[in-house]
């Protein structure tokens, strides 16, 4: 009875990660075809998500694990972040419908975090079914935005109902049609260029790993070349230039944690340095190339005449200006998607902006405490490659929300929620078997199920 309530819990959790990345599709098809519905269907994964916890509550009552689990500190760090919510629902008088809407999107990603990493932490087989559920979705995903960037009909998607109503079935870089943004099965050509920017470097650390074991299985390594180029492939076209940036941030970790097991801290200067400068040399050699001009300035005389750059400094100025006077925040639902169900529509292109504007300097204290507790977690299991892999796009993600609100998403913020609790969950699993630097880690571990 308990092995298959766990199966089932792994079951439908995999259901969640995978069919997250094809939630812009869902979401299309639910306007086109059942308008009425449509909120309802948009919201399958948080439904499901709630009833997988209350399972979850279950499987640990029934393993014996509840109060090792209450003696996390982590959990508890999400839970005071969930009370902060409870409390600005309750404090603001927000419209009812944004605020809903904005509930789901701010505690959804931590919702499925607690998840994963419980269920990894009590029945750590759940972890290889869900690590390859996501990993063969996400291979479906970039293969398919590879071919819409190479052979398919730039509009393809409209044939099941993209249109300027619902998702453009693609994008231009200001306005030129000779610079086609492609989004694949994700809401626009960032969250794209996002979600391949973390399956490119996933694939950078696997292939390398594969390599180190030298195995007979070939094929494995083929699929991971297959994938990772195909994920390259679709973070170019994307066009997206925060989701370009991230990938570099991302794949800089990784080479430090490597570089770092080989070399003396003074050469590894020394090659930062020179990647610099190197870097600097090459982008003012290409400042008057067609791509730079188009793609990184935005400078098409034609294009549109209210820039991209001049909107994320708008939304900088606003969001600082709300942040600074606004310390409580303005409660759920006052800014991004959730916005636009009332009144008075905000868009803050910032992911910690955004936080601050509806949780106030509190709320934007705890999760980043979470996010850096999670990261530092990961930076000291950084040999495994799953953590390391998380880790460095957990950077990269961060510094796409310097730009835009990136966990906002529910594609990128569910999967890279989803798989950093797994990631954690087994650094944590391990933790009596690392050093005693680890060891002293606030989060209590709990043993591995036999």
């Amino acid at each position: 009875m308990t092995r298959a309530l766990a199966n089932s819990i792994t079951v439908l959790t995999a259901i969640i990660l995978v069919g997250v990345l094809f939630q812009a599709p869902i979401s299309v098809l639910a306007d086109v075809h059942v308008p009425d519905a449509a909120l309802l269907v948009k919201a399958w994964k948080e439904i499901l998500l709630v009833f997988v916890l209350l399972l979850l509550g279950i499987l640990a009552w029934r393993l014996g694990k509840v109060r090792q689990l209450l003696r996390d500190r982590l959990l508890w760090l999400i839970a005071a972040i969930g009370a902060l919510h409870v409390v600005l629902l309750v404090a603001f008088e927000n419209h009812y419908v944004s605020e809903f809407a904005g509930l789901l999107i701010d505690v959804r990603i931590y919702a499925v975090f607690v998840a994963t990493y419980i269920l990894v932490r009590v029945w750590p087989t759940a972890k290889k079914p869900l690590l390859l559920s996501v990993a063969a979705g996400a291979s479906v995903v970039m293969m398919f935005a590879f071919l819409q960037a190479t052979v398919l009909p730039k509009d393809v998607l409209a044939h099941i109902g993209y249109s300027e109503e619902t998702i453009t079935p693609y994008q231009m870089v200001d306005l030129n049609p000779d610079y086609i943004r492609v989004n694949g099965t994700l809401r626009g050509p960032n969250p794209l260029g996002a979600l391949a920017s973390i399956v490119a470097l996933f694939a950078l650390v696997a292939g390398v790993r594969w390599a180190q074991k030298r195995p007979r299985v070939w094929w494995y390594g083929v699929a991971i070349c297959v994938v990772g180029i195909c994920a390259l492939v679709a973070l170019w076209f994307s066009y997206s230039r925060s989701a370009l940036l991230a990938f570099v941030a991302a794949a800089g970790v990784v080479a430090v944690v490597w570089l770092a097991q080989k070399v003396s801290l003074k050469i590894m200067a020394a090659l930062f340095a020179g990647a610099v400068l190197l870097l600097g040399v090459a982008a003012f050699a290409a400042k008057d190339t067609a791509f730079v001009q188009n793609v990184v300035l935005h400078s098409n005389p034609d294009g549109s005449d209210h820039k991209s750059d001049h909107g994320h400094v708008e939304s900088l100025i606003e969001g600082m200006e709300a942040a600074a006077n606004q310390p409580f925040g303005a409660g759920l639902g006052g800014v991004g998607s959730a916005s636009l169900l009332s009144d008075e529509p905000l868009i803050i292109e910032n992911q910690y902006l955004y936080i601050a504007h509806e949780s106030g300097w509190l709320g934007l204290a705890l999760q980043l405490w979470l996010f850096g507790w999670i990261l530092w977690r990961l930076w000291l299991d950084r040999k495994s490659g799953l953590s390391l892999a998380v880790l460095a796009t957990g950077v990269g993600m961060a510094v796409i929300g310097l730009v835009l609100p990136v966990w906002a998403d529910d594609t990128i913020g569910l999967l890279w929620w989803g798989v950093a609790g797994v990631a954690a969950a087994i650094a944590m699993s391990g933790a009596p078997r690392s050093s005693q630097k680890q060891r002293k880690s606030p989060i209590a571990p709990i043993a591995r199920t036999p």
